[in-house]
């Protein structure tokens, strides 16, 4: 889930700065099919669907509201977010505002991302190859992270007990253990050296 403290603590802080780019958008909107008529007292409590999909592709306030939703629900890495921006039919111009504002407001940021999903997957019994590989699957270079990866355990040792333990809690079904053990911690993430010698070890205390 997303860093619920830091999300609390900047929503009341973009709230009101949201709510006047968005009535301003929605007001320019108003006038652009309306003309000036100056019925526009209604108009201005319409939604969102009142604004046409070009108008709405082009409309960074929009893009940030959208982003404030996703990070709430779980937090996101950037990449993830600028995809989502775009199959959503944003274009280039206001993803690349929302995404640059949303960074100075810190609801997107690499660096914390990249931190609760490592400490997520290592809680999670999963191994360093296959955090690399998400990370990496989020537009983040394992090596960019602080701390990676002395701070986090995940030194031969660590992911051999954590190996271990994954293998006694849920032990694979097969005549030929080793074999199952192996394939299990591969795809849980583990480096191959790890999963072969933490197959190794369990097959030999299972004996």
């Amino acid at each position: 889930m997303a860093n619920q403290e830091v999300i609390s603590a900047l929503q009341t802080q973009i709230d009101g700065i949201l709510s006047r780019g968005i009535a301003a958008s929605s007001h320019k909107t108003v006038r652009r099919h309306r003309g000036n008529t100056g019925a526009v007292d209604d108009a201005c409590s319409c939604d969102e669907a009142a604004i046409s999909p070009e108008d709405r592709s082009n409309d960074a306030s929009a893009a940030l509201k959208k982003i404030i939703a996703l990070v709430n629900a779980s937090d996101k890495s950037e990449l993830a977010i600028r995809t989502r921006l775009a199959n959503d039919q944003f274009n280039q111009n206001a993803i690349d505002e929302a995404v640059s504002q949303a960074k100075d407001y810190g609801f997107i940021d690499d660096a914390r991302y990249a931190d609760i999903l490592i400490r997520s997957r290592i809680s999670q019994q999963k191994g360093s190859a296959g955090i690399v590989r998400e990370l990496a699957e989020n537009g983040i270079e394992a090596e960019t992270v602080e701390g990676w990866p002395y701070d986090y355990p995940v030194s031969h040792d660590e992911e051999i007990d954590r190996a271990l333990s994954l293998l006694d809690r849920k032990p694979p079904r097969s005549k030929n253990k080793r074999e199952a053990a192996y394939r299990r911690l591969m795809q849980r993430g583990y480096p191959s050296s790890v999963s072969s010698s933490a197959a190794r070890m369990w097959t030999e205390q299972s004996c």
